[in-house]
């Protein structure tokens, strides 16, 4: 082994060192301690889930008002999560803030843009921008995802390509990750090949707007094709494929996520290598493939058990951590 190799392992051995000691001089996160009592209230959970992805999806402030006054209504879940602060504001918006919903929404927005900053970053923040540039500074690239998942119809998915088209263009931004049930609402296994044509169509869009940039700009973006549910597995490959088969991206490096918990997982990444080295025979790039151990399993378990399947993942973490490994 020479210098360099060697001089390269101890560095790595190091990074790995550093990164094991415990960081008692790390700033305390303050949204971490508001995750106790969300973890131990199954009831706050679902106030969360229907306050934050429900709540807020209509423009129309006066819908959002009654709504939320409807939800504080039928539920003291609540008082557990919320500060003293945060409880006074509840109470006041109950006695009259419903009432004047072009006033008392945008403040409840800005209420959770507060609370949230911690671990959400929100678009042309100047956060976002200071935590990019001292990424870059590192040599490391930012994944970003857009955050919001189930569609409600095609107006709302032809808004959220629109959404991964701007956030490309943004320069503090270099690498997204998206999701095919981002891109269409009515995905259904039934109708396979129908819905892979037209997520096809949905992700050359995408695609297109990548080069549009680097003919601009010189700089290729990345997006990566995240991996959901195990219904979604056969479709989000064969869409991946097909959109690269297309001559005219014959130069985008793209990528595409496969889960270790699967035990479709390995036949799949042998799948994969096969056609993208004949990709690259072809004269085309490269694609990424990154390998995660999987994070849908309760979705999974519990949409078994309701209809009384076999669950479509490995039953231990042994079992996935071997695949993982087998995989790799």
């Amino acid at each position: 082994m020479n210098k360099q190799n060697k001089d390269h392992i101890n560095e790595i051995i190091q990074i790995a060192v550093d990164l094991q000691k415990p960081r008692r001089k790390a700033p305390v996160n303050p949204f971490s301690k508001r995750l106790g009592p969300i973890i131990k209230s199954p009831e706050g959970k679902d106030f969360l889930i229907r306050l934050m992805d429900v709540a807020f999806r209509s423009k129309d402030y006066a819908r959002v008002s009654t709504f939320v006054h409807r939800l504080f209504k039928s539920t003291d879940a609540h008082k557990a999560l919320f500060s003293s602060q945060e409880k006074a504001l509840v109470r006041l918006f109950n006695v009259i803030g419903y009432k004047l919903p072009s006033v008392s929404v945008p403040l409840m927005l800005r209420q959770i843009q507060e609370v949230t900053k911690p671990v959400v970053f929100f678009t042309g923040g100047s956060k976002y921008k200071e935590h990019y540039y001292t990424r870059k500074k590192e040599g490391i690239k930012l994944n970003v995802n857009l955050i919001g998942e189930a569609l409600v119809g095609e107006e709302e998915a032809q808004q959220r390509i629109d959404s991964y088209c701007e956030l490309l263009n943004q320069d503090e931004v270099d690498y997204i990750s998206i999701k095919i049930s981002t891109i269409y609402s009515q995905i259904d296994s039934l109708a396979h090949d129908e819905v892979v044509k037209i997520l096809v169509e949905k992700l050359s869009i995408i695609y297109r707007e990548v080069l549009r940039i680097e003919k601009n700009t010189g700089v290729q973006k990345f997006i990566n094709l995240d991996m959901e549910e195990y219904r979604d597995l056969s479709m989000t490959i064969a869409t991946f494929k097909q959109t690269l088969d297309l001559p005219e991206f014959k130069t985008i490096r793209a990528g595409i996520v496969l889960q270790a918990y699967l035990p479709d997982c390995y036949n799949e990444a042998v799948g994969l290598k096969t056609w993208a080295q004949e990709r690259v025979k072809a004269g085309g790039v490269p694609v990424k493939v990154r390998i995660v151990k999987g994070a849908n399993l309760e979705m999974e378990l519990t949409e078994a058990s309701m209809r009384d399947w076999p669950c479509a993942t490995y039953a231990s973490k042994l079992e996935t951590d071997a695949s993982y490994k087998k995989v790799i």
